[in-house]
């Protein structure tokens, strides 16, 4: 029997949260009997990850959706690709007889009306949380609303972002991300050793993409007030910014130095070894400013026994326990918020214990084994043939 043949698209080919999810479903739809062929609209570091797998990889501007768009030129721009897009895809469709459209994240729009066109399923990944603008928010609700197949939220608050805005209820499923928990790879040298940094000083950090919503900004506030409690620290930031937005950098750089804390910020742009990151961290915190959808970050944090701090909104509140497996700070009260991690710093027995906590929590809740269950029993639901499982 044929293969069924899902087509993926992708918004970007960064290794961050949601391509590093997309990753994971294309494995296990391959390992349970589909055929994933996947387009990214430009070059990144995660298609090497998929050609491993030997899974068929296009790249291909899809018009993805971005706010530094939102002009009449940025516009303009989008709907051009999104054209040429749309001719791609119809004619792949048709040539590679696909079965199924499969979109990761809500702003790759041209796949949902590819699907109407061709009469194909559509399957739509969702991982965002929109608050504003509102015309923009309205428009991806009714663009959710008129496509066809099953919307994926990542989280309940996803779920109730979007839910209003789709006529039939029923679409709307919410499974959690789940992601293969391993060791990583045991570098020669730690990070402390790579920061050449002595094994008393607290280390405190964060990773993520460089932008206005994950709280780069308000971690260097938090880290002002904590420094006049705790002098041995260290701020360290992994992650970059996307090609456009590398000003955030700057403004980031000009806070650093207003608040004088250039001598204990290690900023180490983009990294692969996420593993070896956290395992040299005594403390990681995701400072968000808005909510965040369902952060990748936090289970690999979980996974690796990590004492963890969040800002108590969006996802994190379904992935965390306060007080149990992770410490929850307040929205834009850095002091508020030092003082929370200055406990930490002084108890470190219970650090430890949300550690051993939040491992245990994540291979209960948010196992990657329960994950391809979901996504495979979803992708199955389309078709009214059976394939091979490994469930």
């Amino acid at each position: 029997m044929t293969n069924k043949k899902v087509l993926m698209l992708n918004s970007g080919a960064d290794y961050y949260g949601a391509s590093r999810i997309c990753l994971e479903v294309a494995t296990h739809l391959k390992q349970n009997g589909f055929e994933p062929v996947v387009i990214f609209p430009h070059d990144g570091p995660v298609i090497s990850e998929f050609k491993k797998l030997n899974i068929e990889v296009y790249i291909k501007n899809l018009g993805v959706i971005r706010k530094k768009y939102l002009s009449p030129f940025g516009l303009f721009n989008r709907l051009y690709r999104f054209l040429v897009a749309y001719l791609f895809l119809t004619d792949l469709v048709k040539k590679r007889k696909i079965d199924i459209i499969y979109s990761n994240t809500l702003s790759v729009l041209v796949g949902a009306l590819v699907s109407r066109r061709m009469n194909v399923p559509h399957m739509w990944h969702i991982h965002e949380i929109m608050e504003n603008p509102q015309y923009l928010v309205n428009f991806f609700g009714w663009c959710l609303d008129k496509s066809k197949g099953q919307v994926l939220a990542v989280s309940e608050a996803v779920k109730a972002c979007w839910s209003g805005f789709i006529s039939n209820p029923q679409r709307i499923h919410v499974i959690y991300n789940g992601i293969a928990h391993s060791e990583g790879e045991v570098l020669t040298r730690s990070l402390r050793e790579e920061l050449n940094l002595p094994d008393e000083l607290i280390l405190i950090g964060m990773v993520g993409r460089v932008n206005k919503i994950k709280g780069q900004e308000y971690l260097l506030k938090i880290a002002f007030e904590l420094r006049k409690k705790y002098s041995a620290i260290g701020i360290v930031f992994v992650g970059d910014a996307y090609p456009g937005n590398e000003k955030i950098y700057d403004e980031l750089f000009q806070l650093k130095h207003d608040l004088q804390l250039q001598d204990i910020v290690y900023d180490l742009g983009y990294r692969a070894d996420i593993a070896n990151i956290l395992r040299g961290l005594d403390i990681f915190i995701l400072p968000s400013v808005m909510p965040d959808s369902f952060p990748t970050v936090i289970l690999e944090a979980m996974g690796q026994s990590k004492a963890i701090v969040a800002t108590a909104q969006g996802g994190a509140l379904e992935m965390l326990v306060d007080g149990e497996s992770g410490v929850f700070i307040p929205l834009n009260q850095p002091r508020i918020a030092a003082d929370k991690i200055f406990e930490l710093i002084m108890d470190r027995s219970f650090c430890q214990k949300l550690g051993a906590k939040a491992k245990q929590r994540v291979l209960e809740k948010f196992s990657n084994a329960a994950f391809e269950k979901s996504i495979i029993q979803i992708f199955r639901a389309q078709f009214s043939h059976s394939f091979p499982s490994r469930c």
